[in-house]
C-alpha cells in the first residue's frame, strides 16, 4: 500500500508507519524554515493556517509578470555593431546597436554605376 515501516536505531518508540508523502514533503523543511526565518510567511490565527505576507505576494507578482520585449532592454557591456562605440545598446534585428545608430537613418548606399562601353 501507501505505508512503510520507518525503522531507526536507538529510537524508543519502535518503529512506526510513516505515509508515502511523508518523506517528499520533510524534503521541505529547510525551505519552510527559511520561510519562517525571513518572515516571509505569517499564520492565520482564525483558519490554523499559514500564508504568504503581502511583501512577498508584489514580488512574486513582478517575477512572474511577463519580459518585456527585446528591443525595450538595455544592454551594457557590448559594442554597438554599426558604429563600434562601447555604450549602452538594444538588439534591433539580431544586433546590438547604440541608440545614436538606432535613431539615425541609414542612407542607403548609391547604385553602382555601371562602366560606359568602349
Amino acid at each position: 500500500m501507501s505505508e512503510r515501516a520507518d525503522v531507526r536505531v536507538n529510537d524508543p518508540r519502535g518503529p512506526r508507519t510513516v505515509e508515502a508523502e511523508e518523506p517528499a514533503i520533510s524534503r521541505f523543511d529547510p525551505l519552510l524554515r527559511s520561510l519562517l526565518t525571513f518572515g516571509l510567511v505569517e499564520a492565520d490565527g482564525e483558519a490554523g493556517q499559514w500564508r504568504l505576507t503581502a511583501r512577498v505576494q508584489r514580488r512574486l507578482q513582478a517575477l512572474g509578470a511577463p519580459p518585456p520585449p527585446a528591443d525595450k532592454l538595455i544592454y551594457f557591456g557590448h559594442r554597438c555593431s554599426s558604429c563600434g562605440e562601447h555604450a549602452p545598446t538594444r538588439m534591433r534585428g539580431g544586433r546590438f546597436v547604440c541608440d545614436a545608430c538606432g535613431t539615425t537613418p541609414v542612407e542607403p548606399l548609391a547604385p553602382r554605376r555601371e562602366p560606359r562601353p568602349a
